[in-house]
């Protein structure tokens, strides 16, 4: 069975390619505009990363330090700068609030988007395929997910794609001035990803891109070509200035042991096991592969196999088969030997899946088989229902929504599910493919976006640190006083209460309880556990207690009795 693109009469699928790729572009645009951003700020920020990302920028934003992260006052090393400047920016821009803190993150996974999108139109793909790699990767659960959260690994997936974008065009062009311009928007893209979230930024892509420059030149080009190999190491050499300038900035005004911090601590250390953070087994991310790049999954690793095949058979397109296996599976492989591992450092890897996945099913579609088994009727008519029940989906979950969390307040952001899906059932019920088409994109916009503002909302007041906060600023200023201290606080916990009280916070230790009672008299504690010399003041959420401490009197009458 022949699955080589281009070679079936499918009108359907002929119809669709012929769309012309800018209005691919614009359409593509306009849903990753309205699945990243419409309802961003509808749910709190909550679990570890997002209220420490949030409280290093919000720190930056209310006048602290703009050359190094702090976190409540003291220095962050974890990760370089780039994505708290940008946040630090957008919260100065937007006010300090939920949308402003996650802005920047939907901008990356937007730019990732569009970067697949080019990249499959520079591979002579036809938009429609272009538009397939950036709706797959777009509506991938984890990158959209990432992509409205307040998170650095997005950015890191945003530059890289951008990255192996640029070098695929960098390695197309023949006149010099297109050669000049693509080689300085790789090394850019190279030292943003850099700079979001350090060596790794140049790890992955410039390892698949070695493997994809010496497997290419020994099995197709039967040849070396140094120019190329000079533009990659020498864009790679470019993009460490700006990272190189900053460290040089870091050692002379924080010294070496922050340098060193940054430098080998947070990358080899990670890589290694010397620091000890997210050691898991080498099979973890063999584990978690069912879970990723849902719902493609399936089509992305049959991608691979359809592209192995591809590049063996040594077809018209196996040069380009070649290029998404390398950004997948050497980075994995890299990835697998390294010792510290979480599920979201194989983000970047997502553009990979994407090109294989849409390449992979247009060769489905572009089957003959598969066009005369689209021409039964019974197949028709379960598509359609399939449709019916997919539009429905939005107004259910509205209601789940409504139900589980009657305290909600009715904001626009309520607005937006009940819309597209009016929109979309309108356009369903009207004749003409592009009409149905445009009808299950407002499906899918609508869908994902009820998904972040209706459901996801629900456990809010229990996951999210701001009702805790706001509850200790209410209490503070009832009992008139300004003292409040963090009592053995984690990171997440520090961050959030910089962003909710717009100052750092002192942190304290259980011992230091008793000089606290004797300076100011009076004070508030952000807890985890309760302490003999605090009272709960029942404003609590899953992991932190809002106490106070006891009333000495009480005390005075208890220890009478």
């Amino acid at each position: 069975m022949n699955l080589t693109p281009g070679t079936t009469e499918n009108c359907f699928l002929h119809k669709l390619d012929a769309i012309p790729a800018r209005h691919w572009f614009a359409i593509l645009i306009v849903f990753l505009s309205l699945i990243f951003i419409v309802g961003l700020d509808a749910r709190l920020l909550e679990r570890a990363d997002e209220p420490r990302i949030a409280g290093i920028s919000a720190e930056m934003a209310l006048g602290g330090s703009w050359l190094m992260p702090h976190l409540n006052g003291k220095v962050f090393t974890e990760t370089p700068p780039l994505f708290f400047w940008s946040t630090a920016l957008s919260l100065k821009t937007f006010g300090m609030n939920d949308f402003g803190a996650k802005l920047p993150a939907a901008l990356s996974a937007i730019a990732g988007a569009a970067a697949v999108f080019l990249l499959l139109r520079k591979m002579r793909y036809s938009g429609f395929v272009a538009f397939l790699g950036g709706f797959m990767l777009a509506t991938s659960l984890p990158y959209w997910g990432n992509g409205r959260k307040c998170m650095t690994d997005i950015m890191l997936a945003g530059f890289i794609a951008l990255a192996m974008y640029g070098f695929y065009a960098l390695t197309q062009s023949t006149h010099f001035r297109n050669r000049l311009g693509w080689f300085l928007f790789f090394a850019a893209s190279l030292s943003g990803a850099l700079f979001s979230k350090a060596l790794i930024g140049l790890g992955i892509p410039c390892s698949a891109l070695c493997a994809w420059l010496l497997l290419d030149q020994i099995f197709f080009r039967k040849a070396i070509v140094w120019k190329h190999w000079f533009l990659l190491f020498g864009g790679a050499l470019l993009s460490l200035l700006p990272v190189g300038f900053w460290l040089w900035l870091v050692y002379h005004n924080y010294g070496y042991d922050i340098f060193y911090s940054i430098f080998w601590t947070n990358n080899m250390g990670r890589f290694f096991g010397s620091h000890a953070e997210h050691i898991e087994p080498f099979y973890y991310y063999l584990e978690k592969i069912p879970a990723q790049f849902q719902p493609w999954t399936i089509l992305a690793w049959c991608g691979v196999a359809y592209h192995i095949r591809n590049a063996w058979k040594k077809h018209d397109r196996s040069r380009e088969s070649l290029f998404m296996l390398c950004w997948l599976l050497i980075p994995y492989l890299a990835l697998t030997i390294s010792a510290g591992k979480r599920n979201v450092y194989v983000l970047p890897l997502y553009g990979a899946e994407a090109l294989l996945a849409a390449t992979f099913a247009h060769a489905l579609l572009a089957l003959t088989i598969a066009r005369k088994w689209l021409e039964y009727k019974s197949v028709a008519v379960t598509f359609r229902i399939a449709g019916w029940v997919f539009i429905f989906t939005i107004p259910l979950l509205c209601l789940i929504g409504a139900l589980c969390t009657p305290q909600l307040e009715f904001q626009l952001f309520m607005l937006w599910g009940p819309l597209f899906f009016v929109l979309a059932l309108i356009l369903w019920t009207r004749p003409g493919m592009r009409l149905r088409g445009t009808a299950l994109l407002c499906a899918f916009a609508g869908l994902y976006i009820t998904i972040d503002t209706f459901l996801t909302t629900i456990n809010d007041n229990q996951e999210s640190y701001q009702y805790v906060f706001l509850e200790a600023r209410r209490h503070m200023d009832a009992e008139n006083t300004d003292q409040l201290f963090l009592l053995s606080s984690a990171e997440r916990v520090q961050g959030a209460a910089v962003f909710y009280m717009g100052r750092t916070v002192p942190h304290a230790e259980t011992s230091e309880i008793a000089a606290i009672r004797k300076k100011y008299g009076n004070a508030f504690f952000i807890a985890d556990d309760p302490h003999p010399d605090l009272e709960a003041t029942g404003v609590e959420n899953v992991r932190v207690q809002l106490y106070r401490l006891k009333s000495t009197k009480k005390k005075l009458n208890q220890d009478q009795i």
